[in-house]
């Protein structure tokens, strides 16, 4: 039963811990280095929103800057996007399937996308030191390396468009600087001009790529940065969700269950709350003192009782040998004699003061007024 109690007084702290419910004063000073790791669910938040900008951050194995663009960062490889284009062109006329010119195997995308993803395992990884929920973790990593790119989430359509929708704003942007010199595209310009605008459009419509395999890389290269912009966030909901929440967090309930605990076999139970052998040898070693001290406590109490007792008898027998003495002493004076331990004296033929010694006791006598 104490140890169900236990368990109860246990689950309750750890349901408020992983439920973000702070209030129990074992959770202490948040602000405080062990109050904080006490809050589970403010240090799981914190945990997966750093794996989170990790995955953004250095999940790419390439990073693809443009033409002239510099390079921020030396944490993962670059490549130009012209120089991208040609790598993919490669993969393009070694993977040719059926598909027509100027299209692409949808399998290079698949080919690309492992690549790319690589670094996704060592991230999750440091992300999840278990080893027990490696397994899972796997399970979720396996589709990207060994599946086809699969989705049906409208942003990969969005993703794409404005993929190409900014590279297209960028090449008409240089046309117009080049056409009209430096105007501003934020805000409004007065031109007065003469100029051919069906030259000008022709100029914008032109087509930027002759080569049919450097098309068709162009667009495999598009399709994979909006699937991959769409299978991270998909991998890092999935870690977060199939692997911390399902697999740790919520399991936790599962320790020192008071069911569980009900459960279990004796065995179990004395592994779990049993004293060591040096802790019950320790307390028969205190057992035994305190009995010892108990008993020799006891015996003092006798005793001391014995001896008030005995003090009380000798102080009543002294007060009434004085009383009586008293008393004795008054009578003989009005018959002018007493008795003493030796002989009688005649108290009436003495005129002054006569010390009179009985029982190892002096009383003084007082003169006969007569």
């Amino acid at each position: 039963m104490y140890l169900i109690q236990i368990s109860q007084a246990f689950q309750a702290l750890l349901q408020a811990a992983a439920n973000g419910a702070y209030n129990d004063s074992y959770f202490g000073n948040a602000m405080s280095s062990v109050g904080y790791q006490k809050r589970l669910r403010a240090v799981v938040q914190s945990l997966n929103r750093g794996f989170a900008a990790k995955m953004a951050f250095d999940g790419r194995r390439y990073e693809v800057v443009e033409d002239g663009e510099e390079v921020g960062s030396e944490r993962h490889g670059h490549l130009t996007r012209d120089q991208y284009i040609e790598k993919i062109v490669l993969v393009i006329q070694k993977g040719r399937g059926r598909e027509l010119p100027g299209m692409f195997n949808p399998m290079i995308v698949t080919e690309l996308f492992k690549e790319l993803s690589s670094p996704w395992g060592k991230i999750a990884e440091d992300h999840v030191l278990e080893k027990v929920l490696h397994e899972k973790l796997s399970g979720l990593l396996k589709p990207h390396r060994t599946g086809h790119p699969i989705t049906y989430n409208h942003y990969f359509t969005e993703a794409l468009q404005n993929i190409r929708k900014e590279r297209e704003k960028c090449r008409l942007a240089a046309l117009i600087q080049e056409e009209f010199g430096a105007v501003s595209l934020v805000s409004k310009t007065s031109i007065s001009r003469t100029m051919d605008f069906g030259q000008f459009l022709e100029r914008l419509l032109d087509p930027r790529e002759a080569d049919m395999d450097h098309f068709a890389a162009s667009d495999a290269l598009d399709c994979l940065d909006a699937y991959y912009k769409v299978a991270m966030k998909r991998f890092i909901d999935d870690v977060a969700v199939e692997v911390i929440e399902a697999c740790l967090v919520g399991k936790l309930n599962e320790i020192m269950d008071p069911t569980s605990i009900f459960t279990m076999k004796d065995a179990d139970i004395t592994r779990i709350a049993a004293e060591t052998e040096e802790s019950r040898a320790a307390r028969k070693e205190l057992e035994t003192k305190l009995k010892v001290l108990s008993s020799g406590s006891e015996i003092c109490k006798t005793f001391a009782a014995l001896y008030v007792n005995a003090l009380d008898n000798e102080n009543e027998s002294s007060d009434n040998t004085t009383d009586r003495f008293s008393d004795t002493g008054s009578e003989q004076s009005a018959t002018g004699s007493v008795a003493t331990a030796g002989s009688a004296v005649d108290l009436a033929d003495s005129s002054a003061p006569e010390a009179v010694l009985a029982d190892d006791l002096i009383y003084e006598a007082e003169p006969v007024v007569e």
